[in-house]
């Protein structure tokens, strides 16, 4: 009976530091940033684009409007510019994000640096990308998967 009570005291220790770790990283899956550099402007990169699709729908800003990104979304959803235009981007939220633009072939066109919470970045669009739709979103690891994704539609 000693034997019982003993193994049964250490299956509840172990069974209460796997909790502890399965709660850890959680924690840290959901509060840890990129490591990337904070704040700053970014440039707009080579290669023009096609045309794209995403799904998202929601309001639209215009030209040189004001984007936020928190947690874990893009507001708004659905973005409106022109090809050379420039969108300050707003992190609001309580981690580290970045925006990320790519056409319909997956090619990146424009991307912030890794913006620090209360942080912003210019993101300029190249002025050789083509009218049409493309998709934006956030490259920190997990983050686009959680709904961080909308669309911009380039005039």
């Amino acid at each position: 009976m000693k034997n019982v009570k003993i193994a049964v005291n250490r299956a509840a220790g172990g069974f209460a530091i796997i909790l502890v770790a399965v709660a850890m990283l959680a924690a840290a899956c959901g509060g840890g940033s990129s490591g990337g550099t904070s704040g700053g402007s970014s440039g707009g990169s080579s290669s023009g684009g096609s045309s794209g699709s995403s799904g998202s729908s929601g309001s639209s800003t215009t030209g040189s409007g004001q984007v936020s990104l928190s947690e874990f979304k893009i507001t708004p959803s659905a973005i409106t510019a022109s090809a050379g235009s420039t969108l300050t981007v707003q992190n609001t939220g309580t981690v580290a994000h970045d925006l990320v633009i790519q056409n319909s072939s997956g090619a990146t066109i424009a991307r912030t640096q890794s913006i620090q919470p209360g942080a912003s970045a210019q993101l300029t669009l190249p002025s050789t990308a083509t009218a049409g739709s493309y998709t934006a979103f956030c490259d920190i690891p997990g983050h686009k998967t959680q709904g961080m994704v909308g669309t911009l539609t380039i005039s």
